[in-house]
């Protein structure tokens, strides 16, 4: 199935011509692979809700099959399993085993990457966080929530919004959900869908990259943050000092768009000692080009 998914499909990084490397692919093998199981899980759920019947033999429950995308004689071999006695042990230990949780869920046979592309879709492309999907896939269509253990998470949700109320840019080890209902079990993430869990041998889990996606995020955001911050004392120091050397004003400007510095050309700055007595009248040193940090800084008012 790989094989296939590789020879129909270019993996290359979003926005770039770079292509995906040897470890990222794994990662990549490892969720598609996982998807597809339980995407085909799903599948068979949804036909066994359908069309099977208990009382019936396999060749009766197919004349009911109206699916094109059935094919017929596929469906005949997987009805005689439905039919054994071990498909019918298993099948009755899944629901005994759903039955102690103590947070079911009522989302019904839909899969939680399906609901998660629902809410999004209803979002306008908007993703919902891991609180909104647990309030979401608890909440009955009456609008009651599905249990009492499931309220009172769902209020606890509640109250550390209004105390926090922006938890986009947090991982999910410490968002709102992880916070109302604990931290999460080794090898998965709740209401996220479904992620593979490799081992440490081969690398990060699928919901370790998913972490590490969000706090690179935040470090995006916080630089974006730090360099409009420079762009202003740059500003300021323009207004400052008109005269200063345009060379140096060019090599920080490059700095705070992101681009290499340019070591060969960039301008000699000597620092020199503040030697200016405490009666000194504070403004600024007239000698071009030779200002320190404690020379340059208390005249930067940025508030113009």
């Amino acid at each position: 199935m790989w094989k296939t998914i590789k020879e129909e499909f270019v993996f290359q990084k979003l926005g770039s011509d770079e292509f995906i490397d040897e470890e990222e692919m794994e990662h990549i093998k490892a969720w598609a692979l996982e998807d597809l199981c339980c995407k085909w899980r799903a599948w068979k759920n949804e036909l066994k809700s359908k069309y099977f019947d208990e009382d019936k033999t396999p060749a009766e429950m197919v004349q009911d099959v109206n699916d094109s995308r059935v094919e017929k004689n596929q469906f005949l071999v997987i009805a005689a399993h439905w039919l054994t006695d071990k498909a019918k042990d298993q099948s009755a230990k899944n629901r005994e085993n759903q039955s102690k949780s103590d947070q079911p869920h009522c989302a019904g046979t839909k899969s939680f990457p399906r609901l998660i592309q629902t809410m999004t879709e209803e979002a306008n492309g908007n993703q919902p966080s891991r609180a909104d999907i647990y309030i979401r896939s608890r909440t009955r269509k009456d609008g009651n929530i599905v249990n009492e253990k499931a309220a009172e998470v769902v209020d606890r949700i509640k109250q550390i919004r209004i105390e926090t109320p922006d938890d986009s840019l947090a991982s999910w080890d410490k968002d709102v959900y992880s916070k109302a209902n604990g931290p999460e079990k080794k090898g998965r993430v709740r209401c996220s869908g479904a992620k593979s869990s490799l081992s440490n041998k081969s690398g990060p889990s699928c919901s370790q990259s998913v972490q590490h996606n969000q706090e690179v995020e935040g470090l995006r955001t916080e630089v974006h943050g730090l360099k409009n911050a420079v762009s202003l004392l740059l500003g300021a120091f323009q207004r400052h000092f008109p005269d200063e050397s345009e060379e140096i004003m060019n090599a920080v400007q490059r700095v705070v768009n992101g681009e290499a510095p340019d070591v060969t050309s960039a301008p000699e700055i000597s620092p020199i000692k503040n030697n200016r007595s405490s009666e000194s009248t504070h403004q600024p040193s007239q000698h071009q080009g030779n200002y320190n940090c404690h020379t340059v800084l208390p005249y930067l008012d940025c508030s113009d």
